[in-house]
């Protein structure tokens, strides 16, 4: 069995925004990464 080179998750340029009483909130802004295969990933932030 080979192993592939290729990730098996890539994200490029991630943003993700939300609306408060307040208005627009931007959570992520321009976030990138790739995982591959057999790889863990944990993603931490404020909460």
């Amino acid at each position: 069995m080979t192993e592939s080179t290729e990730p098996l998750l890539v994200i490029d340029d991630l943003a993700v925004e939300f609306r408060t009483d307040e208005g627009v909130v931007r959570a992520v802004d321009g976030a990138a990464f790739s995982v591959g295969t057999g790889e863990i990933v944990g993603v931490v932030g404020e909460s």
